[in-house]
């Protein structure tokens, strides 16, 4: 027993050294994450001379003009609006869609399952940028060109494979007992799925809403090929031909960065619990 205590007490002594470095280490990654925004928003508060004479440093006096210049001369009200119609959108697609698609493969055994599971895993490895040309091509005929709706179509084809494995693992995981017992109560496999299983895949579905909410805001590529109209470009675009023609405005420049930015980091925070508890309870198990 003595052994035993004393091995005890040297796993809990190495557990404790253990502690300091992986926080310290932690504190490193976390600053090093939070530097680009801290500097944004201390640079959005100072004037454009205070910056140029020192890209690094504390306002004097906080210049708030700087976010009512940047917003009016950007655009940014009609853009913040086609990023949510953008975003919103294209987290309801893809939930809904995915959701149906990846209930579907967990549940039902069918011929061909396992060549869809391939085809699924193949669009998500293949870089989108492969189909720009013909899609471009295709959505100038089409006239969905300059059009949020088809930005949209673009980005549900781009995520759905993504969100599809995604909540095939989580449904996999579930416990089929509760969709019998619907099933028996005289329930169709759609009333099964939105009043069984959509509440019991809450977490992952927040956690993929999450993802792709940020993905959708952020993406660039496609939005400033086929997004050329400044009334329908999102914020990602119009901060970038802000940047190209008021380069030298650098307080502007870093209140439309802190804009670009702000809404994904709001949306986390409020939602990082629900986002967590998905990951926690299988959503990214194979």
């Amino acid at each position: 027993m003595g052994r035993l205590d004393v091995a005890r007490l040297r796993r809990k002594k190495r557990k404790a050294l253990r502690h300091p470095i992986a926080h310290g280490i932690l504190l490193v990654l976390a600053a090093t994450a939070l530097a680009p925004i801290c500097i944004l928003l201390l640079n959005s508060l100072r004037s454009n001379e205070a910056i140029s004479g020192g890209p690094i440093g504390f306002p004097s006096s906080p210049v708030w003009s700087n976010y009512t210049s940047a917003w009016d001369t950007a655009g940014y009200s009609v853009a913040f609006r086609n990023s949510l119609i953008v975003s919103a959108s294209t987290v309801l697609g893809v939930c809904t869609f995915a959701g149906l698609a990846a209930y579907g493969l967990a549940r039902i055994r069918v011929r061909g399952s396992g060549l869809v599971l391939v085809y699924l895993l193949i669009g998500l490895t293949l870089p989108a940028q492969l189909f720009l040309t013909p899609l471009f091509i295709a959505w100038v005929h089409l006239h969905l060109n300059n059009n949020l709706f088809g930005l949209i179509f673009i980005y549900w084809g781009i995520y759905m494979p993504f969100g599809t494995l995604l909540l095939r693992s989580f449904f996999i995981s579930l416990s089929p007992e509760f969709e019998e017992a619907a099933r028996v109560d005289g329930c169709n496999e759609l009333q099964v799925f939105r009043r069984v299983v959509v509440p019991m895949a809450w977490p992952a579905l927040v956690s993929l809403a999450v993802i792709i909410a940020v993905w959708s805001w952020n993406e660039f590529f496609f939005a400033v090929t086929f997004l050329t109209n400044p009334n329908v470009q999102t914020v990602a675009v119009r901060y970038y031909r802000f940047l190209g023609i008021y380069s030298s405005n650098l307080a502007d420049i870093s209140v439309g960065g802190l804009v670009v930015c702000c809404v994904p980091v709001t949306f986390f925070i409020l939602l990082q619990r629900r986002f967590v508890q998905g990951l926690a309870a299988g959503g990214l198990k194979g």
